[in-house]
């Protein structure tokens, strides 16, 4: 394994350590594929930008986790008020029948009778007491929603930092992964001069059919010429198929020559 190689398992390797996705399947086969040095040329024709595995937050934000907890306590117990004086209310209204019984001939005033309680009704549900203890969850849940905004805008601003950081190790990952198996790509009619490939087939169908090859090698070499110049230090396959171009061309001369 070369070192360019070498050093693209080890990013793979950082990088996943890093950001999660050690199963995915991409990362999977193409580390694989990099140990045991085969079907380098199908990976290269892979585009990383599209098959890297996008961000995943791989440890809970504490922030966030944190605001939606409390966001929870504070939805809970923005009800309490509301129930606290409710059973204030039936308290109250209990004892006031109550003292109405017991005082059929005394006017009295239910709401002076569920301040004082003349003795029937806990202090605990006297409306004055209700509406200090409704005063301090009132107060509770604003501050609560106060901490939960801040906590999410904090957390959100994190996440967004963090996908930064992801989408700028992702891309360089994918140049790496580019120039690590640049040497790999295929030689095709699409990387190859459209010349040079029918000036090989007129070459070869000259030679099947036994006729001059002249004209054919005279065009072919010079194309391979300006292809070897075009591609040159491009790919080691791409060297061999002209390595392979150069000796049908050296034994067409012998034939020429003979």
């Amino acid at each position: 394994m070369n070192q360019k190689l070498q050093e693209l398992q080890q990013s793979l390797q950082a990088w996943t350590q890093a950001f999660g996705h050690a199963q995915d399947p991409y990362i999977v086969g193409l580390y694989e594929a990099l140990e045991k040095g085969e079907r380098l040329d199908f990976w290269q024709t892979l585009n990383p930008l599209e098959y890297l595995p996008n961000y995943i937050a791989v440890k809970t934000n504490t922030g966030l986790g944190t605001a939606r907890l409390l966001a929870g306590i504070r939805n809970i117990i923005i009800f309490l008020p509301v129930a606290l004086t409710w059973a204030s209310v039936s308290e109250a209204t209990t004892a006031f029948n109550e003292f109405v019984t017991q005082n059929t001939g005394t006017p009295a005033n239910f709401l002076q009778f569920w301040q004082d309680g003349y003795g029937l009704l806990d202090k605990f549900w006297s409306i004055g007491s209700i509406a200090q203890i409704d005063f301090v969850i009132v107060g509770m849940v604003i501050v609560l929603t106060a901490i939960v905004a801040i906590m999410q805008s904090r957390g959100q601003a994190a996440n967004q930092v963090s996908n930064r950081i992801f989408s700028a190790a992702r891309t360089s990952l994918a140049l790496e992964i580019n120039l690590a198996l640049d040497e790999f790509k295929p030689v095709t009619s699409a990387n190859v001069p459209a010349d040079v490939a029918k000036a090989v087939k007129s070459l070869r169908a000259a030679l099947a059919n036994g006729q001059s090859i002249e004209k054919p090698y005279s065009r072919l070499n010079k194309n391979v010429s300006d292809a070897a110049t075009l591609v040159k230090s491009s790919t080691s396959l791409l060297k061999t198929q002209l390595s392979s171009l150069q000796k049908e061309i050296a034994k067409a001369q012998k034939k020429l020559g003979n």
